[in-house]
């Protein structure tokens, strides 16, 4: 998929950053001192390897792992730790032998719910031209991040399982020369490494939220005084690739894939909690609409808030105007892939019916969602639809006023 490059930053946003540094890549791949030295490294040292000067920019890395085109490398704006879905029959069970005969036991049909941790969204960079971006995971990598925190370990039988393994490498090759690499088990022999240059990490500054993407600290750390980009280039001629197995082999075929999508209704600017509630309450075209307005302590209108489901796909929203799409989704099947896709694609196009259709009848005026964020946006056609624009157009406007936004808060809370 091509890409006018003038106009990357606004039809991508955040993501005019990585198409910056491709720029920097093409340049500095053929200018770069190259050194003929070929360094041995697993994924999660090897940022660290190169700061502390065991390996030297120029020279050329083998390094091995899994393959894939999607990175949790930009937190979407209406993104939060954990979102509202149906608790366990475990629980549910617990909670009835502890309020049999009182109003709180459970009636036949109702439905317990709990606050459960989501994982932050992958998120693909789109080719440019003939040059792709891709993210190479350590060996030991078994599933994403989840709540955007780097210590997170969890415990599945007697084996520990931390999110560390899940910070990659960015891998910046010609498609053309390679197409076939992505979701498989790879060794790269003789990478070159490269890094941006201070301009750039001056941009990526000014677009990126660095704060709520952890798991970009093996290509970027923004705290650190020689804070650059780090990556691996195989568009030298001598880079090698070897596919050693597929990733659903190794990972299983219920890995899943979080995704999410988010955009802005005009309509909604200006709302209170409240309000905001009971709009998205009453339009949303899922099972929610029985179960009244439940939201957390937690939830707040103006750092994101999230709405009560059945179906696996969950609604988010954040001040001003803006509400998120969440779910997850089995990557590497295809067939069930695409079939989530589909049911999830199908829900923000009801959403957004549903939504004409009430702000119609409520206020007067048939109201349009603008896409603003999407985990990939190479099918940004299947959103296509009479009330969703997908032209992302209004991107620059939109950051805008969220800053402006965060101001006010700012200025409040002195």
């Amino acid at each position: 998929m091509n890409f006018n490059f003038n106009n990357i930053a606004l039809y991508l946003g955040h993501f005019a950053t990585f198409y910056a540094l491709i720029e920097i890549v093409k340049n500095a791949v053929v200018a770069i001192k190259k050194n003929s030295k070929d360094n041995f490294s697993d994924v999660m040292n090897f940022y660290d390897s190169v700061k502390n000067n065991e390996f030297k920019v120029g020279e050329t890395v083998t390094v091995e792992g899994y393959f894939m085109k999607f990175g949790q490398i930009v937190k979407p704006y209406t993104y939060v730790n954990s979102v509202w879905k149906p608790t366990s029959e475990r629980n549910v069970r617990h909670h009835n032998e502890k309020h049999k005969g009182t109003q709180h036991e459970l009636k036949p049909g109702e439905v317990l719910f709990e606050r459960t941790p989501i994982t932050m969204p992958g998120q693909m960079i789109p080719s440019y031209n003939e040059i792709s971006f891709g993210f190479l995971y350590d060996e030991r990598f078994t599933k994403y991040i989840k709540n955007d925190t780097p210590d997170n370990i969890v415990i599945t039988g007697q084996e520990l399982v931390a999110d560390k393994y899940a910070y990659p490498i960015l891998v910046i090759y010609n498609k053309n020369t390679y197409p076939d690499i992505i979701n498989n088990f790879i060794r790269i022999r003789k990478g070159r490494i490269v890094k941006g240059s201070s301009a750039l990490d001056d941009y990526v500054k000014s677009m990126i939220d660095f704060d709520g993407t952890i798991a970009t600290s093996n290509i970027y750390r923004p705290y650190q005084l020689d804070n650059e980009i780090l990556c691996v280039s195989l568009l030298d001629n001598d880079a090698m690739v070897d596919i050693i197995d597929l990733c659903i082999n190794r990972l299983g075929e219920d890995f899943r894939l979080p995704i999410f999508s988010e955009g802005t209704y005009d309509i909604l600017y200006g709302m209170n909690q409240q309000e905001v509630s009971e709009v998205i309450s009453l339009v949303s075209p899922n099972d929610m609409k029985y179960m009244g307005r439940l939201q957390s302590l937690r939830d707040n209108i103006d750092t994101g808030m999230s709405f009560l489901s059945m179906n696996g796909i969950n609604i988010t929203y954040r001040n001003p105007g803006t509400i998120g799409f969440y779910t997850e989704v089995e990557y590497f099947n295809e067939d069930i892939y695409l079939q989530n896709l589909r049911s999830y694609i199908t829900l923000v196009k009801n959403f957004s019916i549903d939504f004409k259709n009430f702000s119609a009848s409520n206020f007067g005026s048939k109201e349009k969602y603008n896409l603003t964020f999407l985990y990939d946006y190479s099918i940004k056609n299947l959103f296509q639809s009479t009330y969703i624009n997908t032209d992302f157009s209004g991107v620059r406007e939109i950051e805008k006023l969220r800053q402006e936004y965060s101001e006010e808060l700012k200025n409040l809370s002195l």
